[in-house]
């Protein structure tokens, strides 16, 4: 199994190399927002597309989304399973004909409650997502015409599939330390959405196993139906 990993920043994804490596992947990664290319002739069974600083929309500081999402497009159309992730969700409803927005609402920062659909119950992959997740966003999206809402918080979709594209606004590549050095990096962030720094660290850290466990469980069951 040859899987593209595409990053937008600086990050570690102990969580999902674990995984890969457990399935016996061929992984190539890609630091787009360091002048690699978009892969668009390399031949993927499976692509995952991580999160970013920047918006889907932000296409004039960062002119090489126009060809990342280019590339997601043809994918989705060719029925290559993808997972985006917190930007890359972002990008995939763009590209699906939704839309990718700075949401009104104050941000969202730490671990938070996630409510199943009944379409989310039953995807073989969101169904172990769990009760609650982390997310650091405020940046959101409109879903596809044709996708299915898969899960939501309190104020935020959080996941949608698209025939062989599933889209997280949350994010199970991120463990507690890797949380923590992004809100550090991200004070005034925090303070736009409410939410003390010490709260923040207090309340991954008690979540971190169970986290852990639930994204663990996403990236096998997305392999595993690829």
């Amino acid at each position: 199994m040859r899987v593209g990993v595409i990053y937008h920043c600086d990050q570690t994804t102990d969580r999902l190399d674990e995984v890969l490596a457990a399935h016996g992947a061929e992984v190539a990664r890609f630091r787009l927002d360091q002048g690699d290319e978009v892969p668009v002739t390399t031949p993927f069974d499976a692509v995952i597309v991580l999160g970013g600083a920047m918006g889907a929309y932000d296409t004039d500081e960062h002119p090489w989304l126009e060809d990342e999402k280019a590339w997601l497009r043809v994918l989705a159309g060719g029925g290559v399973p993808v997972l985006g992730i917190c930007l890359g969700s972002q990008l995939l409803a763009d590209v699906l004909g939704g839309r990718a927005f700075l949401s009104p609402l104050a941000p969202e920062a730490g671990v938070v409650k996630l409510e199943l659909t009944a379409a989310g119950r039953a995807d073989q992959v969101l169904r172990h997502a769990g009760t609650r997740v982390f997310s650091l966003h405020q940046d959101t999206f409109e879903i596809p015409p044709r996708a299915r809402l898969l899960a939501l918080s309190a104020d935020y979709p959080q996941a949608f599939r698209c025939d062989s594209v599933l889209a997280l606004q949350f994010h199970p590549d991120a463990d507690a330390a890797l949380a923590v050095e992004w809100a550090k990096e991200m004070a005034p962030f925090l303070n736009r959405a409410g939410v003390e720094l010490v709260d923040y660290e207090r309340d991954l850290e008690a979540a971190e196993p169970y986290l852990a466990r639930t994204s663990r469980r996403i990236f096998r069951a997305f392999l595993e139906a690829v």
